[in-house]
């Protein structure tokens, strides 16, 4: 008998780039577009530093965006 062998490779989990920025007029607003879909949503600044830690908010209080890449897990919790 010829048994083939089948090898299980993880997958990747598929990465979305996330463009954030702030508000205008706002101080604790994030807006952050999903690049692949164009879809376009807001969120409480401290909420998303609350998630995704310091690195974020120094990079959006010192340019004014940043830029995220997430899983889909990652998407349905800022939801």
């Amino acid at each position: 008998m010829n048994r083939a062998l089948i090898a299980v490779v993880p997958t990747e989990p598929t990465l979305y780039d996330v463009d954030c920025a702030w508000v205008p007029g706002t101080t604790d607003r994030i807006r952050f577009t999903i690049d692949r879909t164009r879809q376009v949503r807001e969120l409480a600044a401290q909420r998303l530093s609350s998630m995704f830690g310091r690195s974020l908010m120094d990079q959006l209080y010192l340019k004014g965006r940043a830029r995220l890449r997430l899983s889909e897990q990652q998407l349905l919790e800022l939801a």
